[in-house]
């Protein structure tokens, strides 16, 4: 347990090991990203507890490396920025490519970014689970 930053409450540190469900927020938004000094990963359907090689210094006993081991994080996911209908980057590579444009002035996401979202998860989950099988067998 850890006091960072001047917080008066605990922080945690985890070591996780990347899936398929991890995306390089940076890779993705390029030259929108709000924070491109932070080196964040999004992990879209959440972290599971077997990701977890160690919490708190102590090495987690469910951690499966088996299943977890040697995954990579994902390529980036332009379709995942989230940006908000007409956003300028709509208009460029290679957001355009996942959007609808009327005219050259209004394009906007060909999906909602629930959909985008969803869509990713079952295509990372699915690499998990192949994964899975193979280790069970």
């Amino acid at each position: 347990m850890l006091y960072l930053h001047g917080w008066t409450s605990p922080s945690y540190v985890y070591h996780i090991r990347a899936a398929p469900n991890f995306i390089d927020v940076n890779a993705m938004l390029r030259q929108y990203s709000p924070h491109p000094e932070q080196s964040e990963l999004a992990a879209l359907g959440g972290i599971r507890w077997g990701q977890e090689v160690v919490g708190e210094f102590v090495r987690n006993p469910d951690y499966n490396h088996a299943l977890y081991g040697n995954f990579p994080i994902s390529d980036p996911q332009p379709q995942l920025a989230g940006f908000p209908y007409y956003h300028e980057a709509w208009h460029f590579e290679p957001w355009v490519a996942h959007a609808t444009c009327e005219l050259k002035s209004t394009c906007s996401s060909n999906k909602s970014e629930q959909q985008f979202g969803a869509d990713w998860f079952w295509k990372s989950y699915h690499t998990v689970i192949a994964r899975a099988m193979v280790v069970l067998d």
